[in-house]
């Protein structure tokens, strides 16, 4: 029972990354099982028959555990109001107007933490066990030779997809939209952070694996090298080295290339500290010098323009991390203390949100932002804690070691979890659940390697573990088992019924029959998965359609107190209330709504259309253009414009509205033309570039988009004007000058147009339209 313990270990090592990097549900499923399963049974099998050790730092991280539980269970009004008084008034504000409130969670999406509690559970669980194992010499070097050869496997296949894919994982897995895979997983820079950290451990065992042969002559030695088994291995680890670091750098992930260059520094500055440390240093370098002339023989072309993109034409560093960044420094301030419960990112970040545009946020892009915002300051410190005990524990017992192979690979482990800190500065790593799990596999390797003898009759130097621990791992081993068992089968199930009438469209000619499916299976997912806000709004919805309002405000309410700051619930809320005539309750639903989702335009949209049918039209007015600042594309511009246009607001007035921005003035003048006024929309488009001085980028057509208007009139002087003012902007744009070329020849001046022809030809040699304008001009002249 010992060997099926062990290998479901090695299972879990080598199925995480390479089930997309366990992204999905079923894989984070199979993950928390297996952790649950293979330390019970290492428990079961090792009951009165072998030692269980101490593992270094687990107090701390059973705490940490423990506060995320903490955080999504109920708790009693008044002490969540002393703990975080931010949580305490998004939730007497959501609720508080519906019925008193008695009990509520630290987590703004208690579904999400308490998932996360689970899944840190399973690390914790996972690493005690990862501690007990690799204290056995024997399992410890066959385990990170395994490691090494599945890293080896994926860079291979990562460099191979990156030449010849054709778009899917595997060949068949699209995943979502707009992703970035490489090798196995969904996202570039969680397979970087995956190779970050375990490359350094490969080249510690490259190291320990080199060969000593110090005698003979230089052909002898080559002989000896060569027929060793050792001198195979070194140089099948240094190749492993070389495709894994290759592949990084082909991933194109900034953050993992950077932070895979800074451990590569700090691994060879251990090195180089440690006495005799200079051949080792040297092997080092050669391994990354080997490293960058394997990219350079792909094409380093794609890497700097990649680094490129993260400047503007200021020569400037801009990323949208900043913003977030910014935006997250207020939830730091509003939940200081308690955080906004560990997995509620995506749900309260709308309420900080300046970032503009839809793209959903789930995460800061920075784990120590998003630790310190979502578990606040009792959750920071308990991390801190974790590790502080983790380096403090294994680095003095790494300095008093004389053992080549505890060197190489504590060095190699220490330096591949330096990477993943390094690099969650820019990224989530610790979000993606394959590189969670290994990030703790990493923590089980350093103490393994500082404290594990590859020889003697003493196995390791850790202490047996005192009988309050084991009990304490027996009893979250059996409990988180049988939690989990419900809690994800439950997950899954309600998943598996949602999907099977998420695409139904209840209308009056529905059938009943179908109309009862869709309750019961809601009902269904509902009960399975209590914890999860989108069932029971999906229920409310249902019901409200068919006027049941008891059932309708009892799922309502549940959906709200899962997750108070969900905008789209909140202004279903008042919808529904400002139907029932409760008007100042449906008001303050709608301002709860905008509040808790300030860059998404639809909701002030929305209000908007609220306030003007009750006539309250200045205040709609304001909601409005924010609204159309807040998104400037045509869909939103022109949805305002036709909303106030049809609530009987002025053109004139609607016009003043507009943002202060050329492209907005187009989509008001093509709406004018699309309801018949003509003269209204010539006027806006030839306005339009009165405003060039407030738009952050220009762009050719804007000026184009004038020109034909005055070409369509055949005022070629002023077309020629509005050109002409383009080139300042644009002076080497082939169609503008094109363009000028053609208003001359209009206006009757060939020389002219003969000199901005040679221009665009200079610019753009194959240019067919100007060789044939010059062509019809040269006969003329």
């Amino acid at each position: 029972m010992l060997s099926f313990s062990y290998l479901i270990f090695l299972f879990l090592l080598i199925f995480s990354p390479l089930a997309f990097g366990a992204r999905d549900p079923w894989a984070l499923s199979v993950i928390e099982w297996g952790c649950a399963l293979g330390a019970l049974l290492y428990l079961g099998v090792t009951k009165g028959k072998k030692k269980l050790y101490r593992v270094p730092g687990l107090l701390p991280l059973g705490l940490f555990a423990g506060w995320l539980l903490f955080q999504a269970v109920p708790l009693p009004v008044a002490l969540v109001k002393w703990l975080s008084p931010a949580t305490h008034a998004i939730y007497r504000e959501s609720l508080g107007p519906l019925y008193e409130v008695r009990w509520i969670p630290l987590s703004v999406d208690p579904g999400k933490t308490l998932a996360e509690s689970f899944r840190f559970s399973a690390y914790l669980l996972f690493y005690w066990w990862a501690v007990q194992l690799l204290a056995d010499r024997t399992k410890l070097k066959k385990t990170v030779l395994v490691v090494a050869g599945l890293a080896g496997c994926m860079a291979v296949y990562a460099i191979v997809e990156t030449l010849f894919t054709n778009g899917k994982i595997y060949g068949f897995y699209a995943g979502p939209a707009n992703n970035t895979h490489v090798g196995p997983y969904v996202y570039h820079n969680h397979y970087s952070g995956f190779m970050g950290m375990v490359l350094p451990m490969v080249l510690g065992l490259y190291l320990y694996y080199r060969p000593q042969v110090r005698y003979g002559s230089w052909r002898e030695r080559v002989v000896e090298f060569w027929n060793g088994a050792a001198g195979h291995l070194h140089l099948l680890l240094g190749f492993t080295a070389v495709l894994m670091g290759t592949s990084v750098f082909l991933s194109l992930s900034r953050g993992g290339i950077i932070s895979l260059c800074l451990s590569m520094i700090c691994l060879i500055g251990f090195f180089s500290l440690r006495k005799g440390g200079s051949r080792r240093k040297r092997f080092v370098s050669l391994a990354v010098l080997l490293m960058f002339l394997s990219v350079s023989w792909f094409g380093w072309e794609p890497v700097v323009e990649r680094f490129g993109r993260a400047f503007n034409e200021e020569g400037e560093l801009v990323n949208t991390r900043f913003s977030i960044w910014d935006d997250t420094h207020g939830m730091v301030n509003d939940f200081f203390l308690a955080g906004t419960g560990l997995g509620s990112f995506g749900a309260i970040y709308p309420s900080y949100r300046s970032l503009g545009g839809h793209k959903f946020v789930s995460h800061a892009h920075n784990d120590y932002v998003e630790l310190l915002a979502c578990g606040g300051v009792i959750g920071s410190l308990l991390v801190a804690c974790f590790v502080v005990a983790l380096f403090r524990a294994t680095w003095i017992m790494y300095r008093s070691r004389r053992d080549p192979y505890a060197h190489c690979l504590y060095l190699g482990a220490f330096a591949g979890l330096l990477a993943i800190f390094f690099h969650s500065v820019v990224d989530f790593n610790f979000y993606n659940n394959a590189n969670g799990l290994f990030f703790f596999f990493m923590c089980s390797l350093a103490v393994a390697a500082s404290h594990t003898r590859i020889r003697g009759r003493q196995e390791t130097f850790l202490t047996e573990s005192p009988l309050v621990q084991k009990r304490a791992v027996w009893f979250t081993a059996v409990i988180f088992l049988g939690l989990v068992s419900v809690y994800q089968g439950g997950l899954l199930r309600a998943s598996s019924l949602f999907n099977r009438v998420e695409g139904t469209v209840i209308e009056e000619d529905t059938s009943d029959e179908e109309v009862e499916g869709v309750i019961v299976a809601l009902g269904r997912a509902t009960l399975l998965a209590p914890m999860e806000s989108l069932y029971p709004f999906a229920l409310a919805r249902t019901f409200a359609f068919y006027g049941q309002d008891k059932a309708f405000e009892e799922q309502l309410k549940r959906a709200l107190w899962l997750c108070p700051v969900t905008s789209s619930v909140l202004q279903y809320t008042a919808r529904y209330l400002c139907r029932k005539n409760q008007v100042a309750l449906g008001r303050h639903y709608f301002e709860m709504a905008i509040a808790h989702d300030t860059a998404n335009p639809e909701r002030r949209k929305m209000f908007a259309g609220w306030l003007l049918g009750r006539g309250e039209t200045e205040e709609a007015v304001a909601h409005m253009k924010q609204a159309m600042l807040l998104n400037t594309s045509r869909q939103n511009i022109k949805g305002c414009v036709s909303l106030l246009l049809y609530h009987g607001v002025s053109k004139e007035a609607v016009y003043a509205m507009l943002p202060e921005r050329i492209y907005p003035r187009f989509v008001f003048a093509d709406t004018m033309r699309a309801f018949g006024d003509h003269d209204l929309a010539r006027e806006v488009t030839v306005r339009a570039l009165d405003y060039l001085d407030t738009e952050d980028s220009l762009r050719p057509w804007f000026f184009t988009r004038v020109y034909w208007v005055y070409m369509k009139e055949k005022d070629y002087d002023m077309a020629l004007s509005v050109l002409q003012k383009a080139s300042q902007y644009f002076p080497d744009h082939a169609k503008i000058r094109l363009l000028i070329g053609d208003t001359y020849v209009k206006m009757g001046i060939p020389y002219r147009a003969v000199e901005e022809y040679e221009r665009v030809l200079i610019v753009d040699p194959d240019n067919r339209r100007a060789t044939a304008g010059l062509k019809r001009l040269s006969s003329y002249l």
